[in-house]
C-alpha cells in the first residue's frame, strides 16, 4: 500500500510539472504586447476655449475647482515646441492636425497672478486627430501644471488606432502666445495593426 501511494504521489508530481512546462512553453508575447512610440507636441489655444463655471458670479478670467472647459489646439511634430514661456501660436507653420480637450478643473486659477493653486490642475479626456476623427487617438488622465509630467491612459481611437491601448506621458513644457500651455506627448502604444 505504501509503495502504491508513493507511485501515485510521483505520478501526480510529474503530471503537475508536465502541465507547468507545457503552460510556460505556450506563453509567448503576442503582437499585441509589442510597443510603438509616437511623440507629438501640442500648442493649446486659449482663443479656442469654452468654460462652464460652477459659480456663475466667478470672474470670467479665473477658473475654479469643478469648472469644466473644452479647449482646442494644434499638433506639431514632436520636438518642435520649446520649453518655458514662448510666443509660438497654434496657427504657426508646421502644425499638422487638430487636438481637443474636455476637462474638469482640479485646481483654482487666478488670472491676476497667472498661477494655479496646485497640481494636477485638471482631469481631462484628450482627442488627437491624426489627421481627423477618422484616424484619431484618445487619452484620459491628469493634467499637470507647467514644468511637470504625468502618465495618462490611452483609451482607444478610430481607424487604424481602433485597437490602440497603452499609455502616454504628458510633459507640460511651457506656455505659448495665447496664454495656454505647450505640451509634449510621448505615446507607448500596444495593439494589433
Amino acid at each position: 500500500m505504501k509503495m502504491r501511494s508513493q507511485t501515485l504521489g510521483k505520478s501526480l508530481i510529474i503530471g503537475v510539472l508536465a502541465l507547468l512546462v507545457v503552460g510556460l512553453g505556450a506563453f509567448r508575447p503576442s503582437r499585441a504586447d509589442e510597443s510603438r512610440t509616437l511623440t507629438i507636441d501640442v500648442a493649446e489655444d486659449c482663443t479656442d476655449i469654452a468654460r462652464n463655471a460652477v459659480d456663475p458670479a466667478e470672474d470670467p478670467y479665473d477658473l475654479a475647482v469643478a469648472d469644466t472647459i473644452i479647449v482646442g489646439g494644434t499638433i506639431f511634430p514632436g520636438g518642435t515646441l520649446h520649453p518655458g514661456a514662448q510666443n509660438n501660436l497654434p496657427s504657426d507653420p508646421g502644425s499638422i492636425v487638430h487636438w481637443k480637450s474636455r476637462a474638469v478643473m482640479l485646481a483654482n486659477f487666478n488670472h491676476l497672478t497667472g498661477t494655479f493653486s496646485g497640481s494636477p490642475i485638471a482631469m481631462a479626456t484628450m482627442l488627437y486627430m491624426l489627421p481627423d476623427d477618422s484616424r484619431s487617438l484618445i487619452s484620459e488622465g491628469l493634467v499637470p501644471d507647467m514644468g511637470l509630467s504625468t502618465k495618462r491612459a490611452v483609451i482607444g481611437g478610430t481607424g487604424s488606432f481602433s485597437l490602440a491601448s497603452g499609455d502616454v506621458r504628458l510633459d507640460n513644457i511651457g506656455t505659448n502666445g495665447t496664454g495656454c500651455f505647450n505640451y509634449r506627448f510621448t505615446f507607448r502604444l500596444r495593439g494589433d495593426d
